[in-house]
């Protein structure tokens, strides 16, 4: 009886063990998608600083791949070339493009 007991007790924290970990990720993602984020932002940011046809300030966030543009630009054109710099970096997922054109812009 008593390795009956034995046998069930080391079960039950097995099983235990068991679905702790399943239900917790064995990696911390959280840094690793920050990382992440922070190259993309990086590239979308060199893409755009490096785009001769574009005339303005457009800000970049990133979250879990997504973008977020932000700021002004000379003309509606310029709006979508933003946005088309972004969407060339892989690992973008989507764009939110809040950049607007200057006034009198196309």
């Amino acid at each position: 009886m008593k390795s009956l007991v034995s046998a069930l007790v080391l079960c039950s924290s097995v099983a235990f063990t068991t679905a702790a970990f399943a239900e917790s990720p064995d990696v911390d993602t959280s840094d690793a998608q920050t990382t992440s984020d922070q190259i993309l932002k990086s590239q979308v940011m060199d893409r755009i600083s490096t785009d001769a046809r574009l005339s303005g300030r457009v800000g970049v966030e990133t979250n879990h791949g997504i973008v977020t543009l932000t700021g002004r630009v000379a003309d509606r054109e310029q709006v979508d070339w933003a946005e088309e710099d972004a969407r060339g970096i892989d690992g973008v997922r989507e764009v939110e493009n809040f950049v607007t054109a200057d006034v009198g812009g196309d």
